[in-house]
């Protein structure tokens, strides 16, 4: 709710910029500049309320972690190992709740790889 205020105080610049930080792996910002520039460049192009629509939508959606120890499937949690948002402890939660997963963490990337 936080971030929903400051995009209708602030405008959506600063939460994009901050939003890219928490997004990416640091060594993406040398070795992939056009892949998160055009993440970026969405991102700007993204009206302010659609940004507050989907943050609402994030607030409000169900928990459904604590449904997984009842999932019977293969599952393959993959995470970043420089993940700001899921980071790789919380993937390692989700593997101790689940049966027949297996957890990946990929290195070099956060929370999009690129």
């Amino acid at each position: 709710m936080a971030a929903i205020e400051s995009i209708r105080e602030k405008g959506a610049e600063l939460y994009v910029e901050q939003s890219i930080q928490n997004l990416f792996a640091a060594a993406s910002f040398d070795t992939k500049p056009m892949e998160i520039g055009s993440v970026k460049e969405m991102m700007n192009k993204t009206t302010a309320q659609s940004m507050c629509n989907t943050l609402h939508a994030l607030s409000v959606r169900r928990e459904t972690c604590s449904k997984l120890s009842e999932l019977t499937m293969p599952i393959l949690i993959l995470v970043g190992k420089e993940d700001k948002i899921t980071p790789p402890k919380v993937a390692g939660l989700m593997l101790d709740k689940t049966q027949h997963s297996t957890l990946v963490i990929v290195e070099h990337a956060g929370h999009l790889a690129i």
